[in-house]
């Protein structure tokens, strides 16, 4: 399941009245989702970052659940983006070969 962003708002300074500096607002990838979006009735990821906590909350029609990672028991906080270039240039090569060879 991937995710699209709907909003965002990130700065030095709290950007909403509960005091997060990250706020981001996400539904689910695909065609029903997106109308669904339109309609107002979608179901939303929200990743708030505040300086003592990050908290994950999923809210859908069945209900909310609500993650909380206090910052001060973490040790360690990453996170990373990749492109899968070397899986394509791989893809294509076999795809390729595949096609030199059966026709």
């Amino acid at each position: 399941m991937g995710l699209v962003v709907k909003s965002w708002a990130v700065d030095n300074a709290p950007v909403d009245e509960l005091g997060n500096y990250v706020v981001i607002k996400c539904r689910q990838e695909g065609l029903i989702s997106f109308v669904l979006s339109l309609v107002g009735i979608d179901p939303v990821t929200t990743l708030m970052a505040h300086p003592d906590r990050i908290e994950f909350i999923e809210a859908s029609l069945n209900g909310v659940k609500r993650r909380i990672i206090r910052v001060s028991r973490s040790r360690r906080l990453s996170t990373a983006f990749t492109k899968p270039l070397k899986e394509i240039l791989v893809f294509i090569a076999i795809v390729s070969d595949c096609k030199r060879n059966h026709g």
